[in-house]
């Protein structure tokens, strides 16, 4: 009994031992030593933690590009957005020379009515005191009678009436004395769009001479021309 105590001691004895350097025996059964193995887990942190930095100068640099990116594109749609009011702003400036030049001219063309007005008064006023005849043109007095009332109508005096020596009158025709030249063309204007201005041949008491067209002139002078 004693000896199979003894030899129980001894194997539980062994076990512990056993298991006390199983962790160790089980860890070099490739052959590794223990420099090789804290070796080697060694290299397995580094290498982690040359990835992590590596994938943090991946992601830096990323970030950068994309920074550098966005910085591009703000500063190249400012240029573009400065561009663009510079021509706007050249644009504005036309527009204002356009306005203002516009504006030279309607001053200058209500400028020139206002003149031509008032020289248009002035030569109606001439006309009033100047001494007109009419003659018919036409072969019959009535035109001659109908262009007093027209003619007075415009605030102007007729003399006297009278038939011209002829009809050869395509269109209505005012004679002026000298100097006259200008009362006489803003009557043939005030007449009617066709009438001619020309100055007297003869010798003439009257300052201006109306004679009214002859409306069957090309009837009566088929060979005139036209």
């Amino acid at each position: 009994m004693r000896f199979l105590k003894t030899m129980s001691a001894v194997i539980i004895l062994t076990s512990l031992m056993f298991l006390l350097s199983g962790c160790s025996m089980f860890k070099h059964l490739d052959g590794s030593k223990d420099s090789e193995v804290l070796s080697f887990h060694t290299g397995e942190k580094v290498n982690a933690q040359g990835e992590t930095e590596s994938m943090e100068r991946r992601r830096i640099e990323t970030e950068q590009r994309a920074q550098q990116q966005i910085k591009e594109e703000g500063e190249k749609k400012e240029r573009e957005f400065s561009e663009e009011r510079s021509q706007m702003q050249d644009e504005i400036g036309n527009l204002k020379q356009q306005i203002a030049s516009l504006s030279m001219e309607n001053k200058g063309l209500k400028e020139t009515r206002k003149q031509g007005a008032l020289q248009n008064v002035a030569l109606s006023i001439s006309i009033q005191k100047s001494r007109i005849k009419v003659l018919s043109g036409s072969g019959s007095i009535l035109s001659a009678l109908d262009m007093v009332k027209k003619l007075e109508a415009m605030g102007y005096k007729v003399a006297t009436t009278d038939m011209a020596p002829t009809t050869e009158f395509p269109k209505d025709k005012v004679f002026y004395s000298k100097g006259n030249a200008a009362l006489a063309k803003h009557l043939a204007g005030q007449i009617s769009g066709n009438a001619v201005a020309a100055p007297l041949t003869w010798n003439s008491i009257y300052d201006i001479i109306v004679v009214t067209r002859n409306e069957n002139f090309y009837e009566d002078f088929p060979d005139a021309p036209k």
